[in-house]
């Protein structure tokens, strides 16, 4: 701010115009300081980056001030990949000093923004494919059943690109630019006491002339600036403090969350990618293989894209529900038209008849895209039959609510894929040829009964019991037997799914593979196989649970953990839980569901030491 004024100065009042010029690094080092402190410890700086300040009594009458700003400021927002240009901040304010303010303030969230794309960036499984409108996209959509691979579509490829040495070493390089980042961002500014502006005194001489009042005048008039000042200087002290707080949150989440990443790279570099390829190339780990591609699937990019997977045991038979678009999700634009005479561009739309065929023609390219993929990548020939159950999120106009429907269902072997030639097939003939199963439109979102349903029989699992039934307000569910307890979880856990038509189903008391129950939940975008685990505990749950539970899910092929407690968890369990699908319900979050369903219990941890203790 110094050299900002030093110029002003130099330049004098009638020249302030001059602040326009541009700033450079090498030159006017206060100012540049202040606008790129932000920035000093994390990247080098790009040279020539230059800002741009300009005052409202000097500027063209073209150049647009907010109201009530006598200075402006334009800051480049510089992308964290390429360090260039990309888009800018305009900040304002009534003085120099209220400019700075928002200068800094604006630099601040552009670093804890540049921080979190940094981390997407480098955890980015599926790039976005760019359209330039609905039109394109449309016609990508249909004719994506025929396009080629090429060898970087593979799922394996995609992997090895993402779990690499390169992809660790920027992580530990973003890791140790996080360490040197200056907490102190921003200056908490002094704010001055009221004392410092005292009521004058007033002599027998000041009264006699009559300057009595002028003095009180001046006094008054000190008063009110001063006021203003300390209101100003608090709000921005405020505003810098709330800022600095998030700031080090975020670096310490951010922190956390590439930590998670290194390690998990680092554990597919070292053997955990290798191991899975190993197992399936010795004949098994099929669901390994089939979550592999379709978490690397085109798909993904393209809408919101959500699977679950299971396998028919002892037969190599894959079934996979996956979400579809609904009608919603694809555009009915046809065509843009332009009129040159006042510069429109206009949308024409499809007939409904014409839209019916083009949301049919999506769909079953995005099935017959899904079925390419598997069995093109499967370079073992291992995978014999795939069923494919398409779900989607559709509006019921009878009660005007959408549901989740499975509005077709596949089935064919390699050998079926084998014939098919992609260049030449009719998709909805091929659909019927293959005795798929849907209406005979797919827009009107009737649904059917999938061909296979993923296979939710398991030898762990046990006849459950009742055990809700026998609680009440004076039951310590933190002093039960623990099989009790898992039973009263799985119980609970039906209830809760039973809106949905889900199921949940308890296993052997062995806890074999670290499962209490397992939930079947038909929802395709939320649901699908989930692994719960009870923990009847009365001290703190560890972090080696969840890292357990996480194990669990990855090997059972599920979608979602929960962890349930009578007790609580430690800051480390949370910190490991984060971006991963695990939910960890504790003990009074455990009370709160009980009461959900109307049952009343109580968990006292002092109590059921002692009982347990006793017994």
């Amino acid at each position: 701010m110094a050299a900002l004024k030093h110029i002003i100065k130099d330049y004098g009042t009638n020249d302030i115009r001059k602040l326009s010029i541009e700033f450079h690094e090498d030159e006017n080092a206060d100012l540049v300081y202040v606008l790129n402190k932000t920035q000093k410890h994390f990247f080098t700086l790009v040279k020539e980056l230059s800002y741009s300040v300009k005052h409202k009594n000097y500027s063209s009458p073209l150049e647009e001030f907010k109201e009530g700003a006598v200075f402006k400021c334009v800051i480049p927002f510089i992308d964290f990949n390429t360090q260039n240009k990309n888009g800018e901040n305009t900040v304002y304010g009534e003085d120099l000093d209220e400019l700075i303010h928002h200068i800094e303030l604006t630099m601040g969230k552009n670093l804890i923004d540049w921080n979190e794309k940094a981390v997407k960036s480098l955890n980015k499984i599926v790039d976005k494919v760019p359209f330039q409108n609905e039109v394109e996209k449309n016609l990508f959509l249909i004719n994506l059943y025929k396009n080629k691979f090429s060898e970087e579509d593979y799922w394996y490829e995609k992997h090895h690109s993402i779990f690499s040495e390169k992809k660790l070493t920027k992580l530990k390089k973003l890791r140790g630019h996080l360490e040197k980042i200056d907490f102190n961002l921003l200056n908490l500014p002094t704010i001055p006491s009221i004392e410092e502006c005292t009521y004058p005194k007033i002599n027998f001489l000041n009264k006699l002339f009559g300057y009595d009042k002028e003095l009180i005048a001046d006094y008054e008039k000190d008063l009110e600036i001063l006021k203003v000042k300390i209101h100003k200087l608090s709000k921005q002290k405020s505003a810098n403090q709330s800022l600095n707080e998030l700031f080090i949150k975020k670096i310490e989440e951010l922190k956390i969350t590439i930590d998670e990443q290194i390690s998990a790279v680092g554990d597919e570099i070292n053997g955990g990618f290798k191991n899975n390829i190993l197992k399936y190339e010795e004949g098994g780990n099929n669901v390994y293989f089939a979550n592999s591609i379709l978490r690397y699937s085109i798909l993904n990019s393209l809408y919101n894209f959500q699977y679950s997977i299971g396998e028919v045991k002892d037969s190599n038979h894959i079934i996979c529900d996956i979400s579809l678009p609904n009608d919603k999700e694809i555009s009915n634009v046809k065509a843009y038209k332009e009129y040159k005479r006042d510069l429109r561009i206009e949308p024409i739309y499809y007939s409904e008849k014409d839209y019916k065929k083009i949301y049919n023609s999506i769909i079953y390219s995005i099935v017959f895209r899904l079925i390419n993929e598997v069995f093109t990548t499967d370079y073992n020939s291992q995978i014999r039959q795939l069923t494919i159950n398409g779900w989607t999120n559709a509006l019921n106009k009878r009660n005007g609510k959408y549901e989740n429907k499975c509005i077709l269902s596949l089935s064919l072997s390699g050998e079926q894929f084998e014939d098919i030639d992609f260049n030449n097939v009719d998709l909805k003939e091929a659909f019927k040829h293959l005795k798929g199963i849907s209406a005979a439109s797919l827009i009107d979102f009737i649904p059917v009964a999938p061909i296979m349903s993923i296979n939710k029989d398991d030898k762990r699992f046990i006849q459950s019991e009742e055990v809700l039934k026998n609680i009440s307000d004076s039951t310590n569910i933190a002093a039960i037997d623990w099989e009790e307890f898992e039973h009263l979880v799985r119980e609970l856990f039906e209830k809760e799914f039973a809106v949905n038509g889900g199921e949940v189903k308890v296993t052997q008391s062995s806890r074999d593979g670290g499962v209490d129950a397992i939930a079947f939940d038909p929802d395709p975008i939320r649901g699908g196989k989930i692994i719960i685990q009870s923990k009847r505990y009365t001290n703190v749950v560890g972090v080696s649970a969840i890292r357990d539970l996480y194990g669990t899910v990855v090997n059972e092929g599920a979608n979602k953990g929960i962890i349930v407690t009578t007790s609580h968890y430690g800051n480390d369990a949370y910190e490991f839980a984060k971006g991963k699908p695990l939910t960890l319900l504790d003990g009074n979050e455990l009370l709160y569901l009980l009461g959900k369903h109307g049952y009343k219990a109580k968990i006292d941890i002092e109590e059921a030491k002692n009982i347990l203790k006793s017994n």
